[in-house]
């Protein structure tokens, strides 16, 4: 890359280490490019979180 060297300024436009979730994702089996196995249709995924996000505590797991 031309122009990038030590010292440069870098901004980070996407993380990309992120996965799609949602409550459509219950009970389903899919790969990991989202295709289904399980003889249903793609579920819909809207929401993306960080592969690096911190876990919910315990007491904040909903069941």
């Amino acid at each position: 890359m031309r122009g990038l060297g030590p010292g440069s300024l870098i901004r980070v436009v996407r993380n990309s280490a992120t996965i799609k979730v949602g409550s459509n994702l219950l009970g389903r089996v899919i790969d990991a490019m989202e295709n289904p196995h399980d003889n249903l249709p793609p579920p819909v995924l809207t929401e993306e979180k960080s592969l690096y996000s911190l876990p919910p505590g315990p007491w904040n797991a909903r069941i």
